[in-house]
C-alpha cells in the first residue's frame, strides 16, 4: 500500500492517490503522515483516491478498526471536508457503510464517490463560492 501526495494549496487541498493493497497495519502510519505532512493544516479538505488500490476481506472488523483510527486522531485531522472516492461497487457499498456507521462520531464530513471529477467539486464547491 503505497500514497501519493498533492497539495493544492489556494484551496487547501490535499489529495491522496492510493496504490498497492490495502494493509490495515499501514494505514495508521499513514494516516499519521498525512496529518503530520509539512502542509497540512488542520481541518483542510482532502481527497482520498483509492480506485487504484486492492481491498480484500472487507469485514465489519476492518471498518471498525478503520474508524478508531479515524476517531484517535480526529482532533488533528480537524473539521473539514474528504471526499472518499472508490473504483468498485463493492468498496461504494462498504463505505457508504462506514459512513453511516461514523459520521457522528468524526469530526469532519464525509461523502463517498465513484467519480473523481464530482468529488473533487464537491471539495472546491466552499473555495470557488469564496472567490
Amino acid at each position: 500500500m503505497q500514497v501519493n501526495f498533492t497539495v493544492f494549496k489556494p484551496e487547501k487541498i490535499l489529495k491522496l492517490v492510493f496504490t498497492g493493497v490495502f494493509d490495515i497495519n499501514k494505514y495508521e502510519h499513514i494516516y499519521q503522515q498525512i496529518i503530520n505532512h509539512p502542509e497540512f493544516i488542520t481541518g483542510m479538505n482532502l481527497i482520498w483516491d483509492t480506485r487504484q488500490m486492492e481491498i480484500h476481506d472487507i469485514s465489519p472488523e476492518l471498518l471498525q478498526k478503520i474508524g478508531q483510527i479515524g476517531e484517535k486522531y480526529g482532533k488533528k485531522r480537524g473539521a473539514g471536508k474528504t471526499a472518499f472516492v472508490v473504483g468498485t461497487d463493492l468498496h461504494f457499498g462498504s463505505a457508504r457503510m462506514f459512513n453511516s456507521l461514523y459520521q457522528d462520531r468524526l469530526p469532519f464530513s464525509l461523502m463517498i464517490f465513484r467519480d473523481i471529477n464530482t468529488a473533487e467539486e464537491w471539495i472546491t464547491a466552499d473555495f470557488h463560492d469564496q472567490t
